[in-house]
């Protein structure tokens, strides 16, 4: 069921923070780098976060997270994260679709050119590789956006 998350409120974002520490190790592992921001992220910072969150809860458990960012020309996904549970069950797929389905602007997201199964993912709902890009000491990143 999609959900509506506010953030700002404590157990909101212990929930999104718990559920961020849990999908982002398995991508860390994944792409074989253990220093990714998120895994860094506090309570804090998701609670004073600007981004617009919405949720999937299965049986009342929150099992899934997408948060975005809009300006005057994009949307920008934020974060995109799954229990591993719940990997393969539809909850990516589903976030992404009440987010695609309202929009009126390009969405852009960034992920790991590693993490082959969220590349694949984007590109299955019409997102295109834009770019590919290495921050200093980082992975190697997509840039991917569909209009």
């Amino acid at each position: 069921m999609l959900i509506h998350l506010n953030q700002a409120d404590e157990l909101a974002a212990g929930a999104i923070h718990k559920l961020q520490k849990l999908s982002y190790q398995v991508e860390a592992d994944l792409i074989e780098y253990d220093d990714l921001p998120p895994l860094k992220e506090s309570l804090f910072h998701i609670q004073n976060s600007c981004e617009v969150f919405i949720g999937w809860k299965v049986n009342k458990e929150l099992v899934g997270v997408l948060s975005y960012e809009e300006t005057e020309n994009i949307l920008l996904i934020s974060r995109l994260i799954v229990h591993p549970a719940y990997f393969q069950q539809g909850v990516a797929s589903s976030l992404l679709n009440s987010l695609l389905e309202k929009r009126g602007k390009p969405v852009h997201v960034c992920t790991a050119a590693k993490n082959t199964p969220a590349v694949r993912l984007y590109q299955k709902w019409g997102f295109e590789i834009t770019k590919t890009f290495t921050p200093a000491g980082g992975p190697v990143l997509v840039h991917l956006e569909i209009k």
